[in-house]
């Protein structure tokens, strides 16, 4: 029966590693030619009034967080679910009462970790727009650094990016705070 688990689940990593690979890669193909797609259509003001490398990033970070939904989902989530049910299973047979103090505390794990997904959602939104404008700023910047030595305003544009560079740190640890509440439970 070892044997034949053993070989059951790395068949199903193998299998999942496939799946994997055709769906991340379509999935961040997909997303970036359709959030490319709708971006071409916005007015010339909107494009007036954000950086492009900003924008640009935040295509990316959309397609980046899809893929990774994906990999979690596959190598993280799948994994966990089918222990935890396998592992109930296993300890019904061997003790109800265990049984059931390990359901209670899967209550209470998962009613803590969605009160700290629901405070972290929308830090998470800040911190990623916190990172695409500072990158956005670093670009813009770096794009035009000719007229920045012609002018000689180069503490001027250090200064002005060391805003963003802060204010993108700041949100990044508020949000890896309750990262890492999640983490002790």
């Amino acid at each position: 029966m070892y044997i034949g688990g053993f070989v059951a689940s790395w068949a199903c990593w193998r299998t999942s590693g496939f799946m994997g690979m055709k769906w991340i890669t379509g999935i961040r193909a997909r997303s970036y030619e359709t959030l490319f797609s709708y971006l071409t259509y916005h007015s010339a003001e909107y494009f007036s009034n954000r950086f492009a490398g900003a924008l640009a990033n935040k295509i990316g970070n959309a397609s980046d967080s899809g893929s990774r939904i994906i990999q979690t989902t596959l190598w993280q989530m799948i994994p966990l679910i089918m222990s935890f049910i396998v592992g109930m299973a296993v300890l019904s047979t061997a003790n109800a009462i265990l049984t059931g103090i390990m359901a209670a505390w899967v209550v209470v794990f998962l009613v803590v970790m969605t009160f700290l997904a629901n405070k972290r959602r929308p830090l998470a939104r800040a911190a990623a727009e916190s990172g695409s404008t500072m990158k956005g700023v670093m670009v813009d910047s770096a794009s035009n650094m000719t007229a920045v030595h012609q002018s000689g305003h180069h503490e001027f544009e250090i200064d002005h990016l060391q805003d963003y560079i802060l204010d993108s740190r700041d949100a990044g640890r508020r949000i890896w705070f309750y990262s890492e509440w999640s983490l002790v439970t």
